[in-house]
């Protein structure tokens, strides 16, 4: 059964300030059009997703206090979600194909270019969230920001990847995370302005 609850936001737009000495700030990587999706691996590794220009940046210390930044996957369309798994060896994204059909993707970590089809979405996903419990990923769909478009697309590792809709006719889901301990999936629903939990343990 599943068990859906929301939390409301006081207001539509939330202002976040963040003051900090320049001293204490260090650049690791620049040259981004349009950085997001930051994930490590617990490796030493930071991968940053370049989300628009379709590339899979790896950035690792150089040792000396520096940053060497890498491409490690580039000529996708679009990547729109990381997820590693528990012990940092094994890495997914969400992606938009040239044709743009959104794929589910298992990432060598190590070697660059290097990946694998893994199932792919009726809808485009935004955000990607594994649960080490059940090696399930999750990852929400905007829907084309359409009123009750959106979705929440369930990808179950352990069942050859198939494919479920754990929840449907949201308004532009976007982004994921789970708590692991309590096994529970928080999902923004932007335009409802409000963050909805679904209970995710197993049966």
């Amino acid at each position: 059964m599943l068990h859906r609850s929301w939390i409301l936001l006081l207001s539509a737009t939330f202002v976040l300030v963040t003051v900090c000495y320049a001293s204490n700030v260090q650049v690791v990587a620049d040259g981004f059009t349009w950085a997001e999706n930051l994930i490590f691996d617990g490796h030493g590794s930071l991968f940053v997703t370049d989300a628009y220009r379709g590339n899979l940046w790896r950035i690792q210390p150089d040792g000396s206090g520096n940053f060497t930044k890498t491409l490690h996957i580039g000529g996708i369309k679009r990547f729109l979600g990381l997820a590693v798994s528990e012990d940092g060896l094994n890495l997914y994204a969400i992606a938009a194909d040239q044709n743009s059909k959104c794929l589910v993707l298992a990432v060598d970590r190590e070697q660059p270019n290097t990946y694998k089809t893994l199932a792919s979405l009726p809808k485009m996903g935004n955000g990607l969230a594994l649960n080490f419990a059940t090696q399930q990923l999750f990852s929400p769909t905007e829907g084309d920001f359409i009123p009750f478009n959106g979705e929440v697309c369930r990808i179950d590792l352990n069942n050859n990847n198939a494919v479920s809709v754990l929840d449907s006719g949201l308004t532009a889901a976007d982004g994921g995370w789970i708590d692991q301990r309590a096994q529970l999936l928080y999902v923004s629903n932007v335009l409802d302005s409000n963050v909805m939990v679904f209970d995710v343990r197993a049966g």
